[in-house]
This record gives structure tokens, C-alpha cells and sequence, in this order.
């Protein structure tokens, strides 16, 4: 789990500057802070789609912005 949050904490620290609630994270904003390519971009898609799994089945979430955001195992 904590991997988890390392790979996810830079995207969720700069939206913490622009956002107030992870509710207000669009698909666009997602893409906007991937890495570009290769194995830090799997990581980091990793790390949001686990955060966001849970908040969406916990019902704090209405839709899960990383659904469908897709990252093939090579570069």
C-alpha cells in the first residue's frame, strides 16, 4: 500500500495546489500529470487507480478518472 501512495503522491500534490477534493479530478487532469512514457507513467497509473478504486467503492468518489487510461508493459 504505501508503494501505492509513493507512486501516486506527486500527481495528488500538484492537484492539491488547484483542487479541493479529488472529486473534481477529470480523465484531463490525470493524463495532464502522467510521465510521459515507460515504467514511471505504469506507476504512477498504478498508484491513482488503487487510490481511486477505493475512494469510488467507498462512495467518496462519483466516477474513477483513471478508468480506461491504458499503459502498455513496454515503451
Amino acid at each position: 500500500m504505501r508503494a501505492q501512495l509513493a507512486f501516486a503522491l506527486p500527481a495528488v500534490r500538484s492537484w492539491a495546489a488547484t483542487h479541493d477534493s479529488l472529486r473534481e479530478i477529470t480523465r484531463a487532469d490525470v493524463l495532464a500529470t502522467l510521465p510521459r512514457s515507460g515504467q514511471p507513467r505504469a506507476t504512477a497509473v498504478q498508484g491513482l487507480r488503487s487510490i481511486f478504486r477505493i475512494l469510488r467503492a467507498r462512495k467518496l468518489v462519483f466516477t474513477n478518472p483513471t478508468f480506461r487510461i491504458h499503459v502498455s508493459a513496454r515503451p
